[in-house]
């Protein structure tokens, strides 16, 4: 074949060849365009889902609001759970009381020898106990209740035994006393246990509302930031929307630069051909795959170039594209799923706003209102209607002021120390008696950077079983007070009336010997003597039996009239310890009244009975273990002016430091199910300050003594 054929043919194939490498590379760049639009379009996408995902957000906000509503429904399952142990301790209350007169009329009728005709009023009485007793058990909740039911239940079925053979006459009341006193101490334990129970609900809640207020405020922080976030990738997609629509318009530049490069000459072409295997064939598959890389999601693969022409932008932009996507995503992906689970956290905190049996108002820093629940309606008696979330406070205090709960003539008074709470910003606890008589505890706290929250709890059931509790506690010291003169009167009148026995013998035999003209002035003058001694005998025995009776009378009845009279305290102390004196007989526990007799003045003498009866029933059940070990009592009374100073102290056992402070709680009590209510020194505490105006000291050092210390002086009487 000829040289210049050859030419020819290589001249032509060189030709065709850079030809066919521009219509390769043109087809490969359309490709990259296409790639490139479709990463534009997921672009467009992602944006769309961003959009979405901000929607969703102010959604989940507004479901908020209707799930409160959903959780409103729950209230009345909350004051159930309320309201059963109040129900078990009415209903054991009733039952003690119930119990209380049964053995009563079994006493009274004992003595008076008429059971007979009692026997049906008992027998329906105790139906009605059993009944009250049956509600009780049924409603109970307290922890450690049943084993006080189940001792119940033993102690009726011999209580009954007993009760039967006392009513058909063969019985002793004595050995059914023993049996009423357990049954009625384990009533009382069940009372306390279920009163206990309903208190520590009401107490349970506080520290949950104050932890619910910090949680919806980060929560409200936190889905603020997703918001503000999802608008900075929304903005961060667009951009980077609009850098693709670049280097599209970028590629098909130079697309067109291709089509004119294919118009020059053949050597031309052959070199343009070459440039383009080498320079854009590679970059635009390189491309191709970045672009379907982004577009199938996968993130990870590094985007690195050295080169500076329009590819090289175009590498650089796919990079900055795909690290902004790659952070931004992973960054909201986190915030989404932390705002998530604070708005599921949030539903949960307001539903145990709503399910608690106490009110509660959370109101912001500007005095407006954030939130409050069903149960704080209730008790203010408001309507739904009137109270809205971004009321101002002062509007919600007026509002209250004007239902029947405060009354007319303190509605002002009402008004200006509700809104001292907001300017002095002090946390606060009070109980307050509203005009319907309902009494309620009413706390404020001051949350840091969320206002103020309000706590309102019905404690109307507590306040009575408090006062019913302190009613009992009375007369079971003037119970103590009867079984003690009874034991102490029983020795002089057995012995008065063996020796009137003893003289009715003597005289007989003086009148058969006189009659029979035996009488001799010996035995005469025997018998004059064994009848002085006798009847002095009789005499001091009556005597010792009259003074009893006597402390005993004027003890128990200051404690019934509680009126006010002069008194010297020393002497009535030593009435009140004549009284107790059975109780501490079989002991080993010494109580010496030292000091001085006390000129008289006028205070109530029964409040004094009853704190000195308190303090020494405290201290052989607590400082001497039920009377089981051997100790000293000392009662103190010291004429200071016109003052007269008590000091009551033993030592026996001691009080712990960490309890000290708590002596006078009411109910508080180291020997629960022990026999102790927890109400003994919480009474003496009232007498002493509120009945006899005065203050009471005390101390004590563990295992060595225990001491309470106050002064008495003249009361006046109120003027009506």
């Amino acid at each position: 074949m000829p040289v210049w054929l050859k030419l020819l043919l290589g001249f032509l194939v060189l030709s065709l060849f850079p030809l066919g490498m521009m219509w390769h590379s043109e087809n490969e760049l359309a490709r990259v365009v296409d790639r490139i639009g479709d990463v534009s379009d997921r672009t467009a996408g992602i944006t769309t889902d961003v959009a979405w995902m901000r929607r969703n957000v102010d959604d989940t906000f507004h479901s908020i609001k209707e799930l409160e509503q959903e959780i409103e429904k729950s209230i009345s399952l909350a004051r159930d759970i309320y309201s059963k142990p109040m129900q078990a301790m009415s209903f054991a209350r009733a039952a003690q009381n119930n119990f209380i007169t049964i053995d009563y009329a079994l006493y009274k009728g004992y003595r008076e020898e008429n059971l007979a005709a009692e026997k049906v009023r008992i027998n329906k009485k105790f139906e009605i106990f059993l009944r009250n007793f049956a509600y009780a058990e049924k409603r109970s909740i307290a922890v450690g209740s049943e084993r006080y039911f189940t001792q119940i239940k033993d102690l009726l079925m011999e209580w009954e035994a007993q009760k039967d053979i006392l009513i058909g006459g063969q019985g002793n009341y004595d050995r059914l006393a023993p049996v009423s006193e357990k049954l009625i101490e384990a009533l009382s334990t069940i009372v306390e246990f279920e009163s206990a129970a309903g208190y520590d609900i009401v107490l349970a809640s506080e520290d949950r509302i104050e932890q619910a207020t910090r949680i919806l405020e980060n929560i409200q922080g936190a889905s603020e930031e997703v918001l503000a976030s999802s608008g900075t990738v929304h903005r961060s997609a667009r951009s980077a929307f609009r850098t693709t629509r670049t280097n599209i318009a970028e590629a098909e530049q130079v697309l067109k630069t291709n089509r004119i490069i294919s118009s020059i000459g053949t050597v031309s072409s052959m070199l343009i051909a070459l440039a383009l295997a080498l320079n854009i064939i590679p970059p635009i598959r390189r491309a191709e795959a970045i672009a379907s890389n982004i577009a199938a999601g996968n993130l990870e693969n590094e985007i690195q170039t050295r080169r500076k022409d329009e590819f090289g932008r175009l590498f650089r932009a796919l990079d900055i594209m795909q690290g902004d996507l790659k952070q931004k995503m992973t960054v909201e992906g986190a915030r989404l799923h932390e705002a998530q689970a604070r708005l599921a956290l949030v539903a949960q905190i307001n539903a145990a706003i709503e399910n608690l049996p106490i009110g509660v108002l959370m109101v912001s820093i500007d005095l407006t209102v954030l939130r409050y629940n069903q149960n704080l309606l209730m008790l203010y008696g408001l309507e739904e209607g009137e109270v809205y979330t971004g009321m101002p406070v002062a509007e919600l205090v007026e509002t209250v002021s004007m239902k029947p709960i405060v009354k007319e003539s303190e509605r002002e008074k009402f008004i200006q120390n509700t809104l001292d709470f907001y300017t002095t910003k002090k946390p606060f606890q009070i109980e307050r008696r509203f005009h319907n008589g309902i009494t309620v505890d009413i706390r404020g706290n001051i949350v840091e950077s969320v206002g103020y929250v309000i706590t309102v709890s019905d404690i109307t059931h507590l306040k009575e079983l408090q006062e019913e509790m302190v009613q009992v506690e009375k007369m079971a010291a003037l119970g103590q007070l009867v079984a003690g003169v009874a034991h102490e009167i029983n020795t002089p009148i057995g012995l008065g009336v063996t020796l009137s026995s003893h003289l009715e013998e003597s005289v007989k035999t003086v009148q058969q010997q006189f009659k029979a003209g035996l009488l001799r002035a010996s035995g005469f003058e025997k018998f004059i003597s064994e009848i002085a001694d006798g009847t002095r005998m009789i005499s001091q025995n009556l005597g010792q039996a009259s003074r009893l009776v006597q402390s005993f009378k004027q003890v128990s009845v200051d404690q019934h009239l509680d009126e006010l009279r002069p008194i010297s305290v020393y002497d009535y102390a030593e009435d009140v310890l004549r009284s107790m004196h059975a109780k501490f007989k079989p002991t080993h526990i010494n109580i010496h009244l030292a000091g001085e007799r006390d000129k008289p003045i006028r205070i109530y003498p029964g409040a004094v009975a009853q704190i000195l009866t308190n303090f020494l029933t405290n201290s052989y059940l607590h400082a001497f273990d039920d009377g089981n070990r051997a100790g000293n009592i000392i009662i103190t009374v010291t004429q200071l002016g016109d003052k007269t100073r008590v000091r009551y102290e033993d030592d026996g056992e001691g009080i712990s430091e960490a309890y000290l402070n708590k002596v006078f709680d009411p109910f508080f009590t180291t020997r629960r199910g022990g026999g102790g209510t927890g109400l003994g020194l919480h009474i003496v505490y009232n007498l002493v300050v509120q009945k006899l105006k005065s203050d009471i000291r005390w101390g004590s050092s563990p295992g060595v003594s225990t001491w309470f210390e106050f002064d008495l002086q003249n009361i006046e009487a109120k003027r009506i």
